[in-house]
């Protein structure tokens, strides 16, 4: 099935903690489908052997595994969302998996490293605004927003995605794109977010009233304000 589906030859290295039963759990389901799909490359690395220094940024917790160098799965699975993960991971919808995934597991710090890392785009992450999940929605406007603080230019990246947003059939995420561009806090964005003042929705229309306003006092107190 899925796992024959794999291309290859394909490297997978697992990072875990002897002591971890998510990581043996997550070794033996990597072990079948290796026999199952010769030219699976599994190597596994014990965290706890390598120096603090060397361990690969965003990585807080185990097991994590690298498809292909890049792409990351984060915790165990079952071993069907297991093969499909790698699967994504293994093709061109790697960075909205990976995001998705690290939203979805509220891995905030991790998420935070590999946006600074330039591992993932702020343009990615702000497409997750546009989720029909409002936990994912909700999550990537915190991110957007510790993004923001730690780096406003590499968060201003997410404004052509969130302005797009903004024409969203759906009030909600309309109102999570107001509120996200409020949190990245770039004036540029003042001119698209003003249109909203007059969005049918009044919930919109409070949104964006009050992020012009969030907006402007960054501007001038910092992004504190």
């Amino acid at each position: 099935g899925a796992v024959r589906a794999f291309p290859r030859p394909l490297s997978l290295v697992l990072w875990v903690a002897r002591w971890c039963g998510s990581s043996a759990r997550a070794f033996s389901a990597l072990a079948r489908f290796a026999l199952e799909a010769p030219g699976l490359e599994l190597r596994v690395v014990d965290v706890e052997s390598v120096p603090a220094g060397e361990v690969p940024r965003g990585i807080e917790s185990v097991p994590v595994l690298f498809v292909g160098g890049t792409g990351r799965f984060y915790g165990d699975a079952p071993e069907p969302e297991l093969a499909r993960g790698i699967a994504e991971l293994a093709s061109e919808r790697r960075d909205r998996f990976m995001a998705g995934q690290m939203l979805d597991r509220r891995l905030r710090s991790e998420l935070l490293a590999l946006l600074r890392a330039g591992e993932i785009s702020p343009r990615t992450l702000a497409a997750e605004v546009g989720s029909e999940s409002f936990s994912r929605r909700a999550a990537a406007v915190l991110s957007l927003s510790d993004l923001a603080l730690a780096d406003r230019l590499l968060a201003a990246e997410a404004l052509p995605v969130l302005e797009g947003l903004l024409a969203d059939l759906s009030a909600q995420v309309r109102g999570d794109a107001v509120f996200a561009l409020a949190e990245v806090g770039d004036l540029r964005a003042v001119t698209a977010v003003q249109k909203l003042c007059s969005d049918p929705d009044p919930d919109v229309r409070e949104g964006a009233e009050e992020a012009i306003e969030k907006i402007k006092k960054r501007a001038v107190w910092g992004w504190r304000a």
